[in-house]
Order: structure tokens, then C-alpha cells, then sequence
């Protein structure tokens, strides 16, 4: 799999990622094989979503190794695997329920970074200059 931005017929991005992991596996490092391992075994949905950040600390790595990884895999980058994933998403399921899946991610990672409404307005007045509005 040497060009998988080609946009060729041919086995989905998941079945192409897979294939490039199982290829090129005796090819990486420590740290790739992990990332390469976790990549292969995550839903497409969440590869699609998903940050480099968030796939460095979903597999125990780092965002570099997982842009290394991707690399090293064939792929220009993370949005390279991305666009692939997404070409076999969006033709296999309706806008809506697209639109349903990201929102329920942002909110997942919203509610993770823990960040509430009051820390907002509290952030928002005092990178404005004033004092932190009151808490209720």
C-alpha cells in the first residue's frame, strides 16, 4: 500500500490500514507497533474523530508516534488515514446520524477536559480584565 490517498477502488481504508500494519509490522519500532496495534484495532469512527493527541494517549504513545507511525504506514499524515476512513464512512451512513456521532464525541471530550459553563465565564472575564464573575 503505497498510495493511500489514491482514491482507487479497492478494500475500504479500515481493510487498507489493517493491511499496511500487517505488512510493514517487521518494519517499525516499539512505539510504532503500538500505535500501528491500537490503530488496526479501533472503530473507524473513532480513528476519524480522534486527534493525534487523543490516539497518542488512547494507545499509550505520543502524537509524534502517531504521526510517525502513519508515516511509516504509507500515509502523509493523520489526515491522510482520515480523509480514507471518511470516503467509506460517509457513503455507508446518512448525514444525521454522521452529525449525531461527532456531536456525541466533542461532548465526550468536552465533559473529559472538565470544563463547565461557570469556568467559561470565569476564563471569559478574566481574560477580558476583570475579576472572575461569581459562581452560583
Amino acid at each position: 500500500m503505497k498510495n493511500p490517498e489514491s482514491g482507487s477502488a479497492g478494500p475500504g481504508g479500515l481493510t487498507r490500514l489493517r493491511a499496511a500494519v500487517r505488512d510493514s509490522w517487521d518494519e517499525l519500532s516499539a512505539s510504532e507497533r503500538t500505535v500501528a496495534q491500537y490503530l488496526a484495532s479501533a472503530p473507524a469512527e473513532q480513528l476519524m474523530f480522534a486527534s493525534a493527541q487523543e490516539l497518542g494517549a488512547a494507545s499509550g504513545t505520543s502524537n509524534a508516534s502517531v504521526v510517525r507511525a502513519l508515516q511509516r504506514l504509507g500515509y502523509a499524515g493523520l489526515p491522510a488515514l482520515k480523509r480514507e476512513l471518511a470516503a467509506d464512512f460517509t457513503s455507508a451512513l446518512a448525514p444525521e446520524v454522521r452529525l449525531q456521532q461527532r456531536i456525541a464525541h466533542v461532548g465526550r471530550t468536552w465533559r473529559a477536559s472538565g470544563t463547565t459553563s461557570s469556568t467559561r465565564r470565569r476564563n471569559a472575564s478574566t481574560s477580558a480584565g476583570g475579576s472572575p464573575a461569581p459562581t452560583r
